[in-house]
């Protein structure tokens, strides 16, 4: 079957709008196939050879988010050095089989309030596409495992305050608000 932008499909008894969902995706539907069976994530560490297809995503996601602005030069250097210096953090494509749909960056800190080490879920990023299909939970069970691995004893992030809906994920999946604010001054 081949799907038009304002054809409307039959599934089950019910007709719902085509929407920009993945062939592959709407090959499944027909077949009665559960949605989203045929995903299989996983969480590829960042290297050097991934530098182009992690700034594509950052680029997305600065975008997206509309609060920071994406100086490919800037961006590209910390991102070098995040790469190639271990202990200062980590990055993870997130991939869909091969395909990457996302990425996640880890920094690691130290807090004596926290009991030594903790870390800082600097940037999370999934496409659009791929939302709402429980790749965030994913993500951050994944971390979690990471964090606990490494002997860390605090998970931070930040998120902004009018994005209500991904403050409630993140309650959702066990973070607490710490009731005090993230403050910044810039150096450079």
């Amino acid at each position: 079957m081949i799907y038009e932008k304002n054809q409307y499909t039959q599934i089950s008894s019910l007709s719902y709008p085509l929407l920009p969902i993945p062939y592959s995706l709407l090959t499944q539907l027909d077949s009665g196939i559960k949605p989203y069976s045929y995903m299989n994530i996983n969480f590829k560490p960042g290297d050097n050879n991934d530098v182009e297809t992690l700034l594509v995503l950052i680029q997305e996601f600065y975008q997206l988010d509309g609060y920071l602005s994406f100086n490919a030069v800037v961006v590209r250097h910390a991102l070098m050095q995040l790469l190639n210096e271990k202990s200062i953090g980590q990055v993870w494509l997130i991939q869909d089989q091969s395909q990457a749909i996302g990425y996640v960056i880890l920094s690691f800190g130290y807090s004596l309030e926290y009991g030594g080490r903790d870390a800082f879920i600097d940037e999370i990023y999934i496409n659009s596409a791929y939302q709402g299909q429980g790749i965030g939970k994913q993500a951050i069970k994944f971390l979690e495992e990471v964090c606990i691995s490494l002997n860390i004893q605090a998970l931070h992030l930040e998120v902004e305050r009018e994005n209500i809906s991904a403050q409630n994920f993140y309650h959702r999946v066990g973070f607490k608000d710490s009731d005090r604010y993230l403050m910044t001054k810039k150096l450079n």
